[in-house]
């Protein structure tokens, strides 16, 4: 087999009826460059906005690369899917020669999506060339939900005065017990009055009383398909433009056919008791999610309470990307920049060229990111094949913000989690996001009372704020830089009074830090790190110090460079041995991830 990995970019856009919520999901979509993909699969059928269909399919006709399109015919490209053309005449085949039937209605899907097109096509055509009889009014047109089935039989009966055709057929298993419910508040039953049929052979299909007759087909096949057609079109195979996946009509009762075919009841209602109970318990740690990101301060503190609040978001790894813009209002806190309160500068159209990560969980571990990055690779990418990310955006209705990614998430597009926790974290986020807003805005109006708009001169209560929180922000940082942190390589380390160094396991004595005697110990380059020369601490005889330097010091944390954790010193310090323990004298700034150090078994120490 191949080593490959799948990069998937998903949006959410056909969920909502707000436009620039849909704007914003269907931005994912410009976020990798196809180029740098050595194949492509595609499903827009569901993407209700043409020109958004229209961009991603002239990207990947660029490329110049293998492209599928998913159940939908497109130009140029191969096509993976059932024959929905064959598969809906042989059903209504089925009921025109078996049965008799002669009079139609059609509930349908969206008017605009392809296989819904072809479904009404074929059924048409079918009629047209057997001399049945029918009207553009038999056709009712909207979605593929429970909900069209009960609006279009409703609109039907009342469009033709309760005189009932013989067959119903309709566009999906939801829509065909749509059909029978509203039917049934009619007085009107399924088959004795009239028959009907449905498509998919989803659960509602089978356990539906009466049983749906349907055409069933295997999801899962279509993606089986797509990898074997990349595989052979890389070995220089030839492939045909359709790839048609099995597709079959199951006659049961809704047509008044009988099924030998037995249906499990007993392990189909265990099944809904475990779906219902474990939907049960995401609701409430969705409940304690929603609570606890209302405390945050910081979107890095949010992203923390996710795999915290949300054990069921089991994957590999999941990564929070930002735009930096997002911190706008807490760096220009003293610009007081109007422009940026009415036209904030967040994408409505593609990414920003440069992001930041904010977060990272990676094999169950919370890891420090601080690295900006451009681009997906090589950030994203991986030698080992048999992984898959997952891309799903994060945007403020139209505007877009960042990007959130799941490596190995099978598991949680299975359980559809996904949705519901990206959609309580994003909210959360712009709540935060706004409230940053308003207190800048604060701020400005404050700036106003206290400086001429004219000259920009403060008066004098404007100096004397001023004068106040410049001499606070002072005492804060001299307070700061007196206080010298202290990493351990092997137990703990803690502060005392006075700038002097303890362990804090028993008997051990304190040295005061400014006594410590630096040397140059002799060293060797090294082999993991080029530019650093390794040096073994324990050639220093007693408690001295090695490398006094006032350059920056860095404290890393893993030896993989793609998950590794970096603290920085720029004040520097040293590195060296102290009752017979390899220590660091630094001083680090508050925003460090202590706790990465406290959990940590070894480090690595670059000055």
């Amino acid at each position: 087999g191949e080593d490959v990995n799948l990069y998937i970019f998903n949006s959410s856009g056909d969920w909502s009826l707000d436009d620039d919520y849909n704007i914003g999901e269907y931005n994912i979509y410009s976020l990798p460059n196809l180029s740098d993909f050595d194949g492509i699969i595609l499903d827009t059928n569901n993407i209700r906005y043409p020109d958004v269909s229209k961009r991603i399919i002239e990207a990947a006709k660029k490329t110049g690369k293998p492209v599928i399109s998913i159940a939908k015919e497109i130009e140029d490209f191969y096509y993976v899917g059932i024959d929905n053309y064959a598969s809906i005449q042989k059903m209504i085949a089925h009921l025109h020669e078996k049965h008799g039937c002669g009079r139609f209605w059609f509930i349908m899907g969206p008017p605009n999506n392809y296989e819904n097109q072809v479904r009404a096509a074929a059924l048409k055509d079918y009629m047209h060339s057997h001399g049945i009889a029918y009207q553009e009014q038999d056709f009712y047109y909207e979605s593929y939900a429970y909900q069209c089935g009960v609006h279009g039989f409703e609109y039907l009966y009342k469009l033709s005065d309760g005189y009932m055709p013989e067959a119903i057929i309709c566009a999906s298993d939801n829509i065909a017990v749509g059909v029978c419910e509203a039917a049934a508040n009619h007085g009107l039953r399924v088959p004795q009055d009239f028959y009907v049929t449905g498509f998919d052979n989803f659960d509602k299909a089978a356990y539906y009383v009466p049983k749906i007759t349907t055409i069933g087909h295997i999801r899962e096949e279509v993606g089986y398909r797509c990898a074997d057609i990349l595989l052979r079109i890389w070995n220089g195979e030839h492939v045909d433009k359709f790839n048609y996946t099995s597709a079959e009509c199951i006659f049961w009762d809704s047509c008044g056919c009988k099924s030998d075919t037995e249906v499990d009841h007993a392990t189909h209602a265990k099944d809904q008791i475990i779906y219902d109970i474990e939907t049960t318990e995401f609701e409430e740690q969705v409940l304690t999610l929603e609570y606890e990101l209302m405390n945050c301060k910081t979107v890095k503190e949010m992203s923390r309470w996710i795999p915290e609040c949300i054990p069921a978001m089991k994957c590999d790894a999941m990564y929070l990307v930002l735009d930096d813009h997002i911190n706008d209002f807490k760096k220009k806190k003293e610009l007081y920049d109007f422009h940026i309160i009415q036209d904030e500068e967040f994408h409505i159209h593609g990414y920003p060229e440069k992001m930041n990560v904010e977060f990272a969980y990676v094999d169950g571990k919370i890891m420090a990111y601080n690295n900006q990055i451009s681009g997906l690779f090589p950030m994203f990418d991986y030698d080992k094949g048999g992984t898959d990310m997952l891309f799903m955006p994060i945007h403020f209705r139209s505007r877009t913000v960042g990007f959130f990614v799941i490596r190995n998430a099978v598991y949680l597009m299975e359980k559809q989690y996904l949705f519901r926790v990206l959609n309580v974290l994003i909210s959360a986020m712009e709540n935060l996001h706004e409230k940053e807003k308003l207190e800048y805005m604060n701020h400005a109006l404050t700036e106003l009372s206290v400086r001429d708009t004219m000259t920009g001169l403060y008066n004098r209560l404007g100096y004397q704020q001023i004068a106040c929180r410049y001499f606070e922000e002072k005492k804060k940082k001299e307070e700061e830089a007196q206080k010298p942190s202290i990493v351990a390589a092997a137990g703990p380390l803690v502060i005392g009074q006075g700038g002097k160094v303890t362990t804090a396991e028993a008997d051990q004595t304190t040295t005061p830090a400014a006594t410590l005697t630096p040397a140059t110990p002799v060293g060797k380059a090294s082999a993991d790190m080029p530019g650093y020369t390794e040096i073994d601490l324990k050639q220093i005889p007693g408690d001295v110090y090695a490398l006094m330097g006032n350059g920056k010091l860095v404290i890393s944390i893993g030896k993989d460079e793609f998950n590794m954790t970096n603290m920085t010193a720029n004040a520097g310090g040293a590195l060296g041995y102290q009752n017979g323990k390899a220590v660091a004298y630094c001083t680090l700034s508050a925003d460090q991830p202590y706790e990465a150090i406290e959990k940590a078994d070894t480090y690595t120490l670059k000055l």
